[in-house]
């Protein structure tokens, strides 16, 4: 089983382009691969029918936790967000739309994620199945 971290603001956020892919391959990977748990980070959070994919039981939504990285998502997304994924020791990171939090040039003990291909593989492979080169 791994932890998968998705930078889910688009998946929350907007109704069509970056928010339908968000949605569809966050439900897509959390159906076929439902043994590994899933953390869906966005600034904000509400009920809606399109964010149904977000009830599935392999999934948790993690949102600001002070006052002023609620006020100030931004905030939170480029600079605390970093700490937050650091903390939940995930095996994968993916940004969605191609963002990152950022990172200091001379920053020690910064979370970096995999990137890999043959990670993202692994990750994405069944207990028990092969994959082919």
């Amino acid at each position: 089983m791994y932890k998968i971290g998705f930078d889910a603001k688009r998946a929350f956020k907007n109704f069509s382009g970056l928010g339908n892919y968000s949605r569809s391959t966050i439900s897509s990977l959390t159906k076929l691969f439902n043994y590994n748990e899933y953390y869906l980070y966005t600034p904000e959070y509400r009920k809606h029918p399109l964010h149904k994919f977000a009830e599935a039981s392999n999934i948790t939504i993690r949102k600001p936790e002070n006052f002023l990285e609620r006020k100030l998502p931004w905030l939170w997304r480029s600079y605390s967000l970093k700490s937050q994924l650091h903390n939940e020791t995930l095996d994968l990171w993916h940004g969605l739309s191609g963002e990152l939090p950022l990172c200091p040039k001379r920053c020690t003990g910064c979370y970096h994620p995999r990137f890999d291909i043959p990670q993202v593989s692994k990750v994405l492979q069944a207990p028990g199945q092969v994959l082919l080169p």
